[in-house]
């Protein structure tokens, strides 16, 4: 019997089990069936896509991507910080907030500002 290829994974004909479409990668869902590694999209920047996506997921805040085809996000530098998600590039603390830090076990990180500084 022939069974449907799950999605993020792609079906090579005559092959044994689906195989998943490679990190920094995801599916065409413009596409009925994939047949090939080949036919699995980059993900685009301000993205991740690790092995086995079916969609392309945000960066999340504290978090940025530059670059195509990547299977994680990086975090911001200290000294740097990103509020939203998507993005490519981290925001400079502004004057008197220098310093990063994590907030709790989320992801994102806030400035600390000295006394005078605002965020």
């Amino acid at each position: 019997t022939c069974l449907e290829c799950p999605r993020g994974y792609y079906c090579a004909e005559g092959s044994a089990a689906p195989l998943p479409c490679p990190g920094g990668t995801t599916m065409d869902s413009s596409l009925e069936v994939m047949t090939s590694a080949a036919q699995c999209l980059d993900c685009p920047t301000g993205t991740f896509c690790p092995v086995g996506s079916a969609n392309a997921t945000l960066c999340a805040p504290g978090t940025i991507n530059p670059l195509v085809r990547q299977e994680s996000c990086v975090r911001c530098e200290a000294g740097k910080y990103q509020d939203l998600e998507g993005n490519t590039t981290c925001k400079p603390c502004p004057g008197g907030c220098a310093m990063a830090q994590f907030s709790n076990r989320r992801v994102w990180m806030r400035c600390a500002c000295t006394a005078g500084g605002v965020l």
